[in-house]
């Protein structure tokens, strides 16, 4: 009769465990490029570049925001290696693993059982108690970060570096048309397109930053900067797309012919308010910059 009820007990913990689907017993360190510091949109899928045949353009004109609307940093929690479901299944698991290796538990059904359940709530509380990402970094350090990301100016430095570099290639400077994108239909500057062809430019180009934050370098304990960049090429006149490329910088994305992303621990990023995180995103905005700017792609050239 013993061995009935064993078996039983087994098969009762089983079946609610194997109701919860597969579990996930790995640990280790979160993958790299994951995200956990972010302002912008939510992540997208990277399209590759749209590229129409026409004519080389030479008179650009570059837009740039009137001012740079302030951003929301948001912390994103880690995920947890398993819910509560999960870790009961790796426990039971784990314990029937016990009762097997040791007959004398098929003898003593109410030891074998106890053991199985104690080994299922550790699981439980094992996942329970699991310190997320963000539970481990000081919270002054993250509160620097995240002041750090609302002030900061990325588009005006894209803007101004690719301005610098699109002189370069053409020979001249772009016209630079100026955008209010948050005031109403008839208020002067709206239309970006008519301001560009009113000053005789034959393309409008607007390179702006989507999104940018902290994520997962690779290695454990270390955080990177990431950034995403969209630039675009349209013909005023008819608002044809020439070109449009979209650039995803960062652990774990790196861009051929920028430098492979650097990765720092997190007390650093954060030191002398967040001086490192502030300097370091300057230069990759700076660099994505030029490589849009400079890409022969583009179809822009001198006159």
């Amino acid at each position: 009769m013993t061995r009935y009820r064993l078996r039983w007990s087994l098969a009762a913990l089983l079946a609610i465990a194997l109701g919860t689907g597969c579990a996930s017993t790995e640990k280790g360190p979160p993958p790299e490029g994951r995200v956990i510091l972010q302002t912008g949109g939510t992540e997208a899928e990277t399209s590759p570049p749209t590229i129409l045949p026409g004519p080389v353009l030479h008179r650009p004109a570059l837009l740039v925001a009137g001012y740079e609307p302030g951003r929301q940093a948001d912390w994103i929690e880690g995920k947890r290696n398993g819910d509560l479901m999960e870790g009961a299944r790796g426990g039971l698991m784990a314990g029937m693993g016990f009762a097997q290796m040791m007959p004398m538990f098929v003898s003593a059904w109410p030891l074998a059982a106890g053991l199985i359940g104690g080994m299922t709530l550790m699981g439980m509380l094992g996942v329970q108690f699991d310190n997320s990402t963000l539970a481990r970094l000081d919270p002054q350090d993250r509160a620097l970060l995240a002041e750090a990301a609302i002030r900061v100016q990325p588009n005006q430095v894209l803007q101004e570096t690719a301005a610098d570099r699109l002189a370069r290639r053409l020979g001249r400077p772009p016209i630079v048309v100026v955008w209010q994108p948050t005031l109403g239909a008839d208020t002067a500057g709206t239309d970006p397109l008519a301001d560009a062809r009113d000053r005789g430019a034959d393309s409008v180009m607007n390179v702006i930053v989507e999104r940018f934050g902290l994520a997962h370098g690779n290695e454990e304990d270390t955080y990177g900067i990431f950034v995403r960049v969209r630039a675009q090429l349209v013909e005023p006149k008819e608002g044809r797309l020439r070109y449009e490329r979209i650039v995803d910088y960062g652990p774990g994305h790196p861009v051929a012919g920028l430098p492979t992303p650097r990765a720092h621990l997190f007390e650093f990023l954060a030191l002398d308010e967040a001086r490192a995180f502030r300097v370091e995103l300057r230069e990759m905005l700076m660099r994505v910059a030029i490589l849009l700017a400079e890409d022969p792609a583009l179809p822009l050239g001198p006159p």
